[in-house]
């Protein structure tokens, strides 16, 4: 069986937007490039956040409510294809990819478009199903992250790694860390450095470019002119302060 897009389309959603309970006579594939909030997809719960997407198989009762505002894509299709309704995360983006594609096709209507509107639906599907058939990978806790970042601070951490370590995307890495934490990544690890730095400015003797290196700093103006922002003086000023 030959499958057939109905529609794609992407709007935007403002925070506290409702979409009330409905069902489709076909697939649905809803992407969410931005915004956060919760969805029921039959029975179950979910929240989705950044590049994440729920897949919806025909019939299924589904509705979601936007806790902040983002844009979002939405598919209909008709297939013959053995995919569970969900939520997923997209790890690589090649779903985001796909999905802007398809709506550029219909959207635009090159030459040939229906021919490549199935040729990218039917790799749509086949990303699907090799999504869904892959082994379960087990994934870390974020907490698990934020002690990668505790004990390691001291040096460079790629943290598009520590996201794959995890088992995510970067995306869904970070917006999933911010609202676990309440900073994203990159200002987590900082205020590790920082609160470390203090500490060595107080207790020891070393100078403020040893102390910017020991702490994962680049050098000491980049470790000064943080630390200025983050404490309103200086290191050399903070040490002075705290030793008269």
């Amino acid at each position: 069986m030959e499958p057939v897009l109905y529609s794609a389309w992407q709007t935007t959603h403002p925070a506290g937007h409702t979409v009330r309970t409905h069902s489709h006579r076909d697939w649905e594939l809803v992407y969410y490039f931005s915004g956060c909030g919760e969805t029921h997809l039959g029975t179950a719960v979910h929240s989705f956040s950044a590049h994440t997407f729920a897949l919806i198989r025909p019939g299924v009762p589904h509705d979601e409510h936007h806790d902040a505002g983002g844009a979002v894509l939405c598919i209909e299709f008709s297939a013959d294809a053995s995919l569970q309704t969900g939520l997923y995360p997209d790890r690589s983006d090649i779903i985001a990819t796909l999905a802007r594609r398809l709506r550029a096709e219909t959207r635009d209507q090159p030459p040939e478009y229906r021919a490549m509107t199935v040729l990218k639906l039917r790799e749509l599907l086949l990303e699907l199903k090799r999504m869904d058939d892959e082994p379960t990978r087990p994934r870390k806790d974020l907490r698990y992250a934020m002690h990668v970042l505790e004990e390691n601070y001291g040096r460079a951490l790629p943290l598009r790694e520590l996201a794959a370590e995890c088992g995510y995307s970067y995306h869904y890495f970070y917006h999933r860390f911010r609202a676990m934490a309440g900073v994203s990544p990159q200002q987590y690890l900082l205020q590790i450095r920082l609160r470390a730095a203090a500490q060595l400015l107080r207790t020891t003797n070393d100078t403020c470019t040893e102390i910017a290196l020991a702490c994962g700093f680049y050098g000491s103006a980049q470790f000064s002119a943080l630390f200025r922002r983050a404490y309103g003086c200086t290191p050399t000023a903070y040490r002075h302060s705290r030793t008269e």
